[in-house]
């Protein structure tokens, strides 16, 4: 199903991809819907979910809204394609479901692409959200918010020393199109993929140097999954074979499926495992202490027993016992 198209023209379509999001999609909505620019659309896909997702978002009465709903689940790269075919705007703003930003988000970022016509995208620094809705704002978040403004590159992106999330990046619409959109080759990580053709099209990007975005640390969410590590380096494998011979397997109609196990399992197992900790410490520090056992649990259930585990452990009681001082 698709919404009757808004009846103005829009200079920014915002595309907020959606599956099981029940419990944070409103909160997602109403941070876009609350923007300081007003000249948007927002383009809703509905993965196919099976819980209220969908219900909640036809709640919100707002005609800026344009809902589209996928016949099967088949991942964010796809929905993010259905929204592009129908967007109006000149600039695409991702925006994902259980995710919240600033109310200048928009302003700040139009303002550098349009005062900046050789970026063809900028990002944001992000903050956490834990969950039960406390801000984070970690110690190498606070030394990025010292600059205005951080120019990226190929290998920032390849490398993953770029600063800027995924989630918050406004992109110009016509070089997205240019490039070919989302690659469907796997059902996550491809935002990579894009900003990385992006660049090798010629474009230049950026972060700005301010905390727009607001990244929700979500235990059950694609960021903590065990392929999500195995899964991010395909987009790299394919650019550096790009950069040597000028192809890559996708592009010469190859299986990539024996790419995924290169990692190996011990690798994301050791991965999660880690990322859950960081994450039970980031809540702890905010003093989300319920949020932080959430993590706190999986991490454990990963690796029950380690000596990592011992001493991670005695920095999360340090954290909570600084909270509670």
């Amino acid at each position: 199903m698709i919404e009757q198209p808004v009846s103005r023209e829009v200079v920014v379509s915002v595309v907020m991809p959606v599956y099981q999001a029940e419990a944070y999609v409103y909160d997602a909505i109403k941070s876009i819907l609350d923007q300081t620019f007003q000249d948007f659309e927002l383009i809703v896909v509905d993965d196919a979910s099976t819980d209220r997702s969908l219900e909640i978002i036809r709640t919100i009465d707002d005609t800026r809204i344009r809902v589209l709903q996928q016949p099967e689940n088949a991942g964010y790269p796809s929905a993010m394609n259905r929204g592009l075919e129908i967007a109006q705007g000149s600039y695409i703003a991702r925006m994902d479901a259980d995710d919240v930003c600033e109310p200048v988000r928009l302003a700040t970022q139009l303002s550098f692409l349009q005062s900046n016509p050789e970026y063809v995208f900028v990002g944001s620094l992000q903050y956490w959200v834990t969950p039960n809705g406390k801000k984070s704002f970690s110690e190498s978040l606070q030394k990025s918010m010292q600059n205005e403004c951080m120019d990226e590159s190929w290998e920032s992106v390849l490398e993953g020393t770029r600063r800027f999330v995924d989630s918050s990046v406004l992109v110009r619409h016509h070089a997205v199109k240019k490039v070919g959109g989302y690659r469907t080759y796997q059902r996550s990580g491809q935002d990579v993929d894009l900003w990385l053709r992006l660049l090798e099209d010629g474009g230049k990007a950026a972060t700005l140097g301010k905390p727009l975005y607001g990244r929700r640390l979500v235990p059950s969410s694609i960021t903590f999954s065990m392929e999500t590590k195995a899964r991010n380096r395909i987009p790299r494998i394919l650019a550096m074979q790009r950069k040597e011979t000028g192809s890559d397997a996708v592009m010469r109609g190859e299986d990539i499926s024996y790419l995924i196990n290169q990692e190996g399992v011990e690798g994301s197992k050791k991965w999660r495992h880690n990322a859950c900790w960081r994450a039970a410490i980031t809540c702890a520090e905010v003093g989300d202490l319920p949020g932080s056992i959430g993590f706190l649990v999986q991490a454990l259930r990963h690796q029950p027993l380690s000596l990592d585990n011992l001493v991670n452990f005695f920095r999360y009681l340090k954290r909570c016992r600084l909270r509670v001082q």
